[in-house]
């Protein structure tokens, strides 16, 4: 009875929050493949949970959050891990300040999702303690790096006559020496003289003006189908903004921020194969976009295509070597491969740029400890 009252009540939240979705079993990871959530896998996805939290996720993302894990570990493991975790950071010497301040705010996130409540009291309370502590001693939307706009390409003009293709310079010559045509295409245009520049001038005015309304057009229209993807986004429907960035991509098979967007919308319904797809797309279209990088590498890790993976950071590192997070996501899929080494090294990596990283720090200490216990 009871398991059928909080059955009950979870389908009563997601619905509330716009989370009721049919997702076909196609796209469904197969939990007889899925391992046991190591303490690796816990802090990987809480490093995620509260950058998120830090950018600002609301309830429906938490929940959202939580519930693609369901098939993987219960609240009470979440619980376990996160007690074990709160030890250790507390244990440690370092302030770990901006950890405290996120794990109160998913505290206060949490306070009214019955389901959650018990984990985000355990991680106010840790986050207070560790904020507590300090004053003793004493928060995709996809943003893009900024990059250079590209050079204005040369207008080229289209043929006057089949085969025949001309440059501004090209046609003014031959208005010069071709009177008749210049009348004809002076007429043709609605001028009242037929002065070679004149009409090339015109030609040119006429040109760029069909050219900025056709760019304005479609532009306004991809637009209007991201904006509308976004709005479904937030009202819950992951599938119908898919389904309006596809709209976008069809009109502008290089538009990035459709393409990334897509990416997130099928990693959240779990279409990793899909999504990652997505993002090999964003970082084929924009190579030097770090943050695009790092989302490939999320997807495969979640796929535990570790080396992969690995590769997908080593591109984060390689755009934007101070990125802390690409260095402890680095380390987590290098422990995965047994590389214990190199995954100290990114760890100690990731702590040297971010001191307070407790997440790194306290991963760093229990490889070193299991290294140390397999020599003895």
């Amino acid at each position: 009875m009871l398991r059928q009252i909080w059955q009950w009540l979870k389908r009563f939240l997601m619905r509330l929050f716009g989370l009721n979705r049919s997702i076909s079993h196609h796209y469904r990871p197969s939990t007889e493949s899925l391992k046991p959530l190591s303490d690796t896998d816990y802090e990987f996805l809480l490093s995620q949970l509260l950058e998120g939290v830090k950018y600002g996720w609301d309830q429906k993302r938490i929940l959202k959050f939580f519930t693609q894990l369901e098939n993987r570990t219960t609240q009470q493991e979440w619980i376990n891990w996160l007690q074990r975790f709160g030890a250790k950071v507390l244990a440690s010497p370092a302030s770990n300040q901006e950890l405290g301040i996120r794990m109160v705010r998913l505290g206060q996130l949490t306070e009214f999702l019955p389901f959650l409540r018990r984990f985000g009291q355990e991680s106010y309370q840790i986050g207070q303690q560790i904020l507590n502590r300090s004053q003793k001693t004493q928060i995709w939307q996809y943003s893009q790096p900024e990059t250079p706009p590209p050079p204005p390409q040369e207008e080229e003009l289209e043929p006057i006559t089949p085969g025949m293709s001309l440059t501004p310079d090209q046609l003014l010559a031959r208005l010069y020496k071709d009177p008749a045509l210049a009348d004809t295409i002076a007429q043709q245009l609605g001028l009242e003289g037929s002065n070679p520049e004149q009409v090339v001038t015109a030609l040119v005015n006429q040109m760029i003006e069909l050219q900025n309304k056709t760019q304005s057009n479609n532009s306004h229209s991809e637009n209007t189908w991201l904006e509308k993807g976004l709005e479904q986004v937030n009202q819950g429907d992951l599938a119908g903004a898919i389904a309006s960035w596809d709209q976008a991509i069809a009109i502008n098979p290089n538009f990035v921020q459709a393409w990334y967007n897509r990416g997130g919308a099928l990693g959240s319904m779990g279409r990793l194969e899909e999504a990652k797809t997505s993002f090999e797309r964003v970082v084929e279209l924009a190579p030097s976009d770090y943050v695009a990088w790092n989302s490939l590498g999320s997807t495969l890790y979640k796929l535990e295509l570790w080396e992969k993976a690995i590769a997908a950071w080593d591109q984060v590192i390689a755009l934007k070597s101070d990125y802390y997070q690409a260095w402890y996501n680095r380390a987590c899929a290098l422990e995965h491969l047994g590389r214990l080494p190199e995954s100290l090294d990114s760890y100690q990596k990731a702590i040297d740029i971010k001191p307070d990283f407790s997440l790194a720090q306290s991963r760093l200490n229990q490889l070193r400890n299991q290294i140390s216990d397999s020599k003895l």
